[in-house]
């Protein structure tokens, strides 16, 4: 600390100052500070002994007051600052020691203190004013300093310990609310879960769980697990989304996985009603748990390009997001487009070079509808065309069906609806042959009316076909041949 040095006249005279009299300098005393010693610099070679100057009240007229003259002030050259007094006068010093500052302490939060068990029940780090993380109590909602010895403190007071008693008889929140481990409610939801499942299966509309699950309440009212069974459209579509569909594909995916494990990939793309591109991949492989051969949905995607490199790239990006081997991966089979099975350029060119190991074939299902269309080609052209006009004339007219009904109770023949062949799949053409051999003579009837009552191009035509001989002859044929073609279809 710095020491300041001031240097006082002599005791002064207190004595009243007469009128006219000329004024003296003033005689007022200096009070008494702590830390301020006088010092005597009569004997410079003699040690200085110090001497409190304790304070007194000074008496002095208001014109020694206003006629004294002002002590010059001097700019501190040093530690100490010193004065001179008036001339002829005895000399003394004054050390000034200011009392020091104490630094404020600043601790820092102890994030142990958490995990003791003296304050876990209580302590919480919280931030404080100046944003720097600070005590703070949750029974007595207080802060404090981040000091052990505080905290400590704290726990000793009234106010803590009052708090601290009556948290220790309330009941925790989750005590308050019933347990749902009952066995009956499990299962419950696990018949919500078969439920939801089995619309799924059968392809049928979850809105019909809003019926179905109130006429099993109904049929079964003695039964408590239907009558806790709740399920509607909204939570069936939930249930199927992330529970139902989640756990089919990560037990499917977990097979894949498996070293050893071999499995084909079935691709084919489309384009749906919204005009996006998707492309639905379909999996083969060996179930070691039904120790059987099965085929099971794998993925459906968007595509934003139909080239081949972007198709054979979103596909392995799909194998690899789930961490199966491409090791794995021994077959592929798609449809018979250029962009598929090209020699250059094509899914398979890029698969083969990524799986070097991978057999790339045909889609089977394919290849037999371009043979049976190519074979079929040598045939008559009005035979297929005569199919495809008689399911056109009964496909939007419920007056024409209702006749047709007629005739066929009229001669004794099984009331079917007649079919109409794809476009898109020309094996459906077998299902065509065979209802129309059926029909053949009560059409032949109905279409010989129709032309007497509505002689129309269409009808004319029709009938003309039915009454050629060949007609029949080449459906007959259509009939036994396609039955090979579709049953070696079936199984694909």
């Amino acid at each position: 600390m710095d020491k300041f040095v001031r240097r006082l006249p002599p005791k002064p005279n207190l004595t009243k100052v007469a009128e006219g009299e000329k004024s003296q300098p003033s005689t007022s005393t200096i009070p008494a500070t702590p830390g301020i010693t006088a010092l005597s610099d009569s004997n410079p070679n003699s040690k200085l002994e110090p001497k409190i100057i304790r304070s007194s009240k000074t008496v002095a007229t208001k014109e020694a007051a206003k006629t004294r003259p002002a002590e010059p002030e001097h700019p501190a050259t040093s530690s100490t600052e010193q004065i001179d007094n008036e001339p002829g006068s005895d000399k003394e010093s004054l050390v000034v020691e200011p009392p020091a500052k104490k630094r404020k302490q600043v601790y820092k939060f102890n994030d142990d203190w958490l995990s003791q068990s003296l304050f876990c029940k209580w302590l919480e780090k919280k931030e404080g004013k100046d944003k720097e993380p600070t005590a703070f109590c949750k029974l007595c909602e207080v802060s404090m300093a981040n000091h052990k010895p505080v905290l400590e403190r704290h726990m000793a007071t009234t106010k803590h310990q009052t708090n601290a008693c009556a948290i220790q008889g309330t009941k925790h929140i989750g005590d308050l609310i019933a347990k749902t481990a009952d066995a009956s409610k499990d299962q419950a939801r696990r018949a919500e879960v078969k439920v939801t499942a089995f619309l799924a299966e059968h392809n049928l509309s979850l809105s019909l769980a809003d019926s179905l699950v109130p006429f099993i309440r109904n049929t079964f009212p003695d039964s408590t697990i239907a009558r806790q069974m709740s399920l509607g459209r909204t939570k069936a579509t939930e249930v199927l989304t992330k529970v139902v569909a989640p756990a089919c594909r990560s037990e499917l995916i977990s097979q894949l996985k498996t070293h050893g494990n071999f499995f084909s990939l079935v691709m084919d793309e489309t384009t749906d009603v919204s005009t996006k591109k998707q492309c639905a991949l379909s999996v083969i492989f060996y179930n070691k748990d039904t120790e059987n051969v099965e085929t099971r949905f794998f993925d459906l995607y968007e595509t934003d390009s139909g080239k081949a490199e972007d198709l054979c790239e979103a596909m392995l990006l799909r194998l690899k997001n789930n961490n199966i081997p491409l090791e794995n991966v021994v077959g592929f089979a798609s449809d018979t487009t250029n962009s598929m099975v090209g020699q250059h350029n094509s899914v398979f060119s890029h698969l083969k070079e990524n799986i070097p190991n991978i057999t790339c074939v045909k889609c089977s299902c394919h290849m037999i509808h371009l043979v049976a269309s190519k074979a079929c080609s040598k045939l008559p052209s009005s035979i297929e065309d005569l199919l495809r006009l008689i399911g056109a004339h009964f496909s939007r007219s419920s007056k024409r069906v209702t006749r047709l009904q007629e005739c066929q109770k009229f001669y004794e023949v099984e009331i079917h609806k007649i079919l109409s062949p794809a476009n898109t799949r020309w094996l459906s053409l077998k299902a065509c042959v065979d209802r129309t051999l059926e029909q053949y003579v009560v059409l032949t009837e109905y279409f010989r009316l129709e032309m007497f009552e509505d002689g129309t191009s269409a009808n004319v035509r029709i009938y003309e076909g039915l009454e050629n001989k060949l007609t029949k002859v080449y459906l007959e044929f259509l009939s036994y041949i396609l039955e090979f073609l579709t049953d070696f279809n079936k199984l694909f």
